[in-house]
Formats: structure tokens, sequence, C-alpha cells
């Protein structure tokens, strides 16, 4: 633990994660067999913090596969997010105001390799977001075709009962004069 907080504070300093740094924060992980959550914050910070064009390109794989055996891994829940690693997660991830493509990748490989998905991670995209809203503002003008349609079937009743008198009066007439 020692070595991973040396290293991540060299992290820091430096502001940029190099390919060195990701072998020996693998080792690290690979030696521990558990991922604390200590880890799991630090790594969460490099992220948020360290310039993405300072990173080297594995850290998002680093970053992914640790996270997601921090979260499947333990021993509370192993296979599942609970609700715990849920609300954590989420904040997590919403600690700076958007979704970046790291949270995206992570959701996904959570999404494939968990048992379970919680609703509160389940997040929509832009143009998602925008149809649900426009449907959702739009949801009255269904009462448009509903009253239009009782509209509809009164007059049709109405019209229906007219012709409906009119054939029972014919047939009284014509049934009086048939018997007479």
């Amino acid at each position: 633990m020692e070595e991973f907080k040396s290293i991540s504070s060299q992290i820091f300093v430096k502001g940029e994660i190099s390919e060195d740094d990701i072998k020996n924060l693998s080792r690290i992980f690979i030696e521990n067999k558990s991922i604390n959550k200590e880890i799991a914050d630090t790594l969460f910070e490099i992220k948020d913090k360290i310039n993405k064009r300072k990173q080297a390109i594995g850290f998002a794989d680093l970053f992914v596969d640790t996270i997601t055996r921090f979260l499947l891994e333990d021993d509370e829940s192993p296979g599942e997010i609970d609700e715990y690693e849920a609300k954590w997660l989420r904040a997590k991830m919403q600690r700076n105001g958007k979704i970046d493509e790291f949270d995206r990748k992570l959701l996904k490989n959570l999404q494939k390799k968990s048992l379970n998905f919680p609703e509160i991670l389940s997040y929509k995209n832009k143009a998602q977001k925008g149809f649900e809203t426009m449907l959702f503002s739009f949801r009255f003008i269904t009462f448009l075709a509903v009253i239009g349609s009782l509209l509809a079937s009164m007059a049709l009743f109405v019209r229906s009962s007219m012709h409906i008198y009119e054939g029972l009066k014919l047939f009284i007439v014509n049934f009086h004069c048939i018997f007479r």
C-alpha cells in the first residue's frame, strides 16, 4: 500500500501518468489480491485531475479493470453491485458534472460482467433524454384524440338511434295497416 501511495503522489506531482506508472500500478494490483476503497478513490482522483492528454493510453484499461475488480470481487456481494457500491460509483462519476469516456467504458464493462446492474447506474445520452422529454411534453395531446373519439361515438349513437326509431315507427305503421 505504501508503494501505491508513493506512485500516486508522484503522478499528482508530475501531472501525468506514464506507461511505467501503469506497469507499476498493475503489478501492485496483481500482488494485492483485493482492491480497497482507498485505491479506487485514488484512481478516480487521477482520472479526474490528470489531463487526458497526459495520461498514457493504458490508463483507461487499468482504471476500468481495477474499479471493476473493486466492485465485483468484494466479500459482501461478490459478482454483484450492491446498493452502497452503486451509490458510491454514481457519486464518483457525477463529481465533475458529466460522464466521460472512462466512466462509459466502466459502466459497459460492469454491465457485461456483473450479475446485476442497478437502475441508479443507467445513464441516457442527450438524444434519449431529449426524445423522452418531448414525448412527456406532448402526453396530453392524446386527450384530443380520446375526446374526438368520444364525440364521434356519441354522434353515431344518436344518429343510429334516430334510424332505429324511424324504422320502428315505419314498422308499426305498416304492421297496423296489414292487420286492419
